[in-house]
């Protein structure tokens, strides 16, 4: 973000902070589908991600005179995220399948080759059996370009534990992709 986008930012929360519903309503725009993403990337659930991201947006104007306008406003509303979705799925106790394509806002059928399109439906249900912390940790990282440093402030850990979590859950992806689907291994264009 650049410094003049930072400062109105910065400009727009004050105004939020102070009541302004019209700045409040402009940061709700800017991030709606950010959060909508993250939460269903983390649940799998389109209509889960929506009631999350409606309790997204109740806690930040509960808790926006909270926000230390010195910290990155971004990191800060993406930690509400991955919390409101833990929330549900601790009080849901389930799963459904996150399709990679969605994740990756890329439509299914338009790889060159057939084996792609088996291999990301492969994928995507390894991923699906990550543990929470690993699924969300991943998805941060490989599925939505959170560096390292990034997803330590989102989820209010210790860098060594992220890396960590990503280690076990890229080391778990390989090796079931190994050991049931060598066939995919073989001159594939994925590095397993």
């Amino acid at each position: 973000m650049k410094k003049t986008d930072t400062e109105s930012e910065h400009r727009l929360i004050r105004r939020a902070k102070r009541g302004d519903l019209q700045a409040f309503q402009t940061l709700v725009e800017k991030y709606e589908k950010r959060v909508l993403g993250i939460a269903y990337q983390i649940t799998g659930d389109p209509d889960a991600a929506r009631d999350i991201a409606q309790d997204v947006f109740l806690r930040l104007y509960r808790f926006l005179s909270q926000f230390q306008t010195h910290k990155r406003f971004f990191t800060w509303l993406y930690r509400i995220t991955v919390n409101a979705s833990y929330d549900y799925l601790k009080r849901e106790r389930r799963f459904r399948a996150v399709s990679l394509d969605e994740l990756n806002h890329e439509p299914a059928g338009k790889t060159e080759n057939p084996h792609d399109n088996e291999m990301v439906i492969i994928i995507k249900q390894l991923i699906d059996r990550l543990s929470t912390p690993q699924k969300t940790k991943f998805v941060l990282r490989e599925l939505e370009g959170f560096s390292c440093k990034e997803i330590v402030k989102i989820m209010d850990c210790p860098g060594g534990t992220v890396r960590s979590y990503l280690f076990y859950a890229r080391k778990h992806l390989k090796e079931k992709i190994r050991s049931r689907y060598p066939e995919f291994i073989e001159g594939c264009n994925y590095e397993v």
